[in-house]
């Protein structure tokens, strides 16, 4: 797609004043200039994500108005900055953007290209937008613990977006995983090749079961 083929101007959901998503705006927004490195993405699906909300609610980044949320997002690039290969128009990317850039609540967002997820065919849109920001937090989190074949590895709130991917991460790396979670998500993790499943999450004046106890203080 060349520049002359895309649109000027663009939809997008705006954040004007207030602290709720009820409070975003539907607006027209300029196409931005790309700069050398990044990528023009036409978004299929822009994920929802909580720190989306608690940027809204708690004024995490100095946003003014007509800015334009969203951290994850996925689609098709149709334009490239002048650094960036054209073997890159037409990939369908999922992306982590950066707060401080206008976000994927709209039809079109830049992106730097190493936020850029190259995605396989197989894999949707809509299950692509949701990846970046768990998956990512959750390599950053295992990547900060020594690599131990076989040592056990408890993981708090298994059952949750981020601890779904941690479980896989860290069965895929050989720990002995045990989830911490509702009962409702044990048979799909130890589908995953969770080991155990325990009940949780604690009371702050709960101490863990002797068993337990003994078995994760050699980590």
């Amino acid at each position: 797609m060349t520049d002359d083929m895309l649109p000027d101007h663009y939809r997008a959901w705006c954040w004007e004043q207030g602290t709720s998503a009820l409070d975003l705006v539907l607006k027209s927004v300029s196409r931005p200039v790309l700069q050398p490195d990044e990528v023009l993405v036409r978004n299929h699906v822009a994920g929802l994500n909580p720190v989306d909300w608690k940027a809204l609610g708690a004024r995490l980044a100095p946003w003014g108005p007509g800015w334009v949320p969203g951290v994850d997002g996925a689609g098709i690039v149709v334009a490239v900055g002048r650094d960036v290969g054209a073997e890159w128009l037409g990939r369908r990317v999922a992306y982590h953007q950066d707060l401080m850039k206008p976000g994927s609540f709209a039809e079109y967002t830049s992106v730097h290209l190493r936020a850029l997820i190259d995605l396989p065919s197989t894999l949707d849109f809509e299950t692509a937008a949701g990846v970046p920001c768990p998956a990512l937090t959750a390599w950053l989190a295992l990547a900060k613990i020594p690599n131990q074949a076989g040592a056990t590895l408890l993981i708090a709130g298994a059952g949750g977006g981020v601890g779904n991917y941690l479980s896989q991460l860290a069965v895929d790396r050989g720990f002995a995983v045990t989830a911490m979670c509702n009962q409702r998500h044990w048979a799909r993790l130890r589908a995953m090749g969770v080991q155990d499943c325990v009940a949780g999450p604690l009371k702050t004046s709960e101490a863990l079961p002797d068993a337990l106890e003994n078995r994760f203080s050699r980590l």
